[in-house]
């Protein structure tokens, strides 16, 4: 979950049928598509969310979960370091293996989600807003993901699946994304991930699970996210290629969705 040692992947990407319709999303460690051994990309002129600094990051609410920045301090280590030695959790993260140690989860996340190193990600504490509970973390790598788009990830307790947690703080996410400032920027994306008919393209936010992540395709679709493309990528920590789907919503599309709903 960084946007810290990203490795190159072997990918054979192909078209998914298009499907008017769109987990937990673990992009902050990930192996990235290696452009050279995949032709189906388009450069654009499109826009990029300009990341606030950790000072104006304040906390959202949701109806009810609080998201706020992470503190650099043993507390949220402790509660990260659970929810990254839960098997169920890290079954779905391209890493495979829950954390060795509470070194590893610093040095890897935490120290990633706070000043100085946090830059180009905008990631969330997930915490219930009754009890200040921490129950899962979220949010955004900036920098360029599998589809040329960056790509939001989150985790919830695995205690707590089924509840709905997932879809609310995705909401509550897509929310903050959409009010961020912009600066127009040219990127390399998937044809497929390519929207608009003007010189400037509709930006996107990308989710990517893998195939059998069930539970992580119906919140992306619940969300307003649409699945525009397959491809196969080899794990590392695993040995083995995998299957994942591509899901994207637009800025615009996300504008239109997320108006009406009750985030402070």
């Amino acid at each position: 979950m960084s946007n810290r040692g990203h490795l190159p992947i072997t990918a054979r990407i192909r078209a998914c049928p298009v499907q008017s319709k769109t987990v937990s999303f673990w992009s902050f460690v990930t192996w990235r598509t290696d452009p050279a051994k995949v032709k189906q990309w388009s450069t654009i002129k499109t826009t990029l969310p300009r990341l606030p600094p950790y000072y104006e990051r304040g906390a959202t609410n949701t109806r009810r979960l609080e998201l706020r920045p992470f503190n650099d301090d043993s507390h949220d280590l402790a509660a990260l370091h659970a929810l990254r030695t839960d098997d169920k959790v890290m079954h779905w993260s391209p890493q495979g293996v829950v954390d060795a140690d509470m070194d590893e989860t610093y040095a890897e996340n935490l120290q990633c989600f706070v000043p100085p190193l946090n830059a180009e990600n905008l990631i969330y504490a997930i915490c219930l807003k009754s009890t200040k509970e921490f129950i899962g973390y979220g949010g955004l790598c900036r920098l360029p993901g599998r589809l040329g788009w960056p790509e939001v990830s989150f985790g919830i307790r695995s205690d707590l699946w089924g509840q709905g947690y997932a879809t609310e703080f995705l909401e509550g996410f897509l929310e903050i994304w959409r009010r961020l400032p912009r600066e127009i920027i040219m990127i390399k994306v998937h044809e497929n991930t390519v929207y608009g008919d003007r010189e400037i393209k509709d930006e996107c936010l990308a989710g990517i699970p893998t195939f059998d992540n069930v539970a992580c395709h119906r919140v992306l679709e619940k969300s307003g996210l649409e699945k525009r493309v397959e491809f196969d990528e080899y794990n590392r920590r695993r040995k083995k290629n995998e299957g994942r789907h591509g899901w994207v919503m637009t800025k615009s599309n996300a504008h239109m969705r997320l108006c009406p709903r009750h985030v402070t």
